[in-house]
């Protein structure tokens, strides 16, 4: 399994709104300075197995004839639908402004990751369980629900040895939905995905993401 070194990062309509069209081929002052801060991991999320920081990236789907560009992307259109419009809430009410503001933006982020870049990934089980085994997260004192916290990597001392963490496809089918079960997860990664511990961007550009506008409602 060979990474691919083209990751995409996905805006949200949010983010979208305060960047101005015309700035497609050049670098992003908002994304550099995020770049300058996300690496700063301090703890585990509260019952998810992700680092507290990082940068989440998926692989970039060129010419797919799904017309999605990554994993994420096809994961958020066959999970929320069309994300260019406005979400459709359980109660029939109309939509809040935060859930038109996280629909999915016209522009994604296109990374070149750096050719010499640790990489671990995660293809199978096993892949986890060792990875684990290297790197166990020791529960926190006051955890109310210690089996949220099974098998969970202690992030902070992976980004020592390792740039990135790569769930590939065939891992994520194998480390989802299993805590129950005492056994290894990875609880909303949700698709084929990765976490980057440590900056080893090489460059990045701002592209646009595929997504169609059927509205002009903000």
């Amino acid at each position: 399994m060979k990474y691919n070194y083209q990751q995409v990062i996905l805006l949200d309509r949010g983010q979208e709104k305060r960047r101005k069209y015309n700035d497609l081929q050049f670098n992003d002052e908002r994304f550099d300075a995020h770049l300058s801060s996300c690496f700063k991991l301090e703890s585990n999320i509260a019952y998810r197995n992700k680092p507290s920081g990082g940068l989440w990236t998926s692989s970039y789907w060129e010419n797919d004839e799904t017309g999605c560009i990554s994993a994420w992307h096809s994961f958020c259109q066959e999970n929320w639908g069309d994300y260019t419009e406005p979400s459709i809430r359980s109660d029939g009410l109309p939509p809040r402004k935060a859930d038109i503001n996280t629909r999915l933006s016209y522009l994604a982020i296109l990374i070149q990751v750096k050719k010499d870049a640790r990489i671990y990934m995660i293809n199978s089980k096993q892949d986890y369980k060792d990875l684990y085994s290297l790197y166990p997260y020791e529960q926190p004192a006051d955890a109310t629900n210690l089996d949220f916290y099974k098998h969970q990597i202690d992030w902070m001392e992976c980004k020592k040895n390792f740039d990135i963490v790569c769930l590939t496809t065939e891992g994520e089918l194998y480390t989802r939905g299993s805590w129950q079960n005492d056994d290894m997860e990875l609880y909303g990664w949700d698709c084929e995905s990765s976490v980057m511990l440590n900056n080893v961007v090489e460059s990045y550009k701002v592209i646009p993401s595929g997504v169609k506008p059927k509205s002009k409602q903000e």
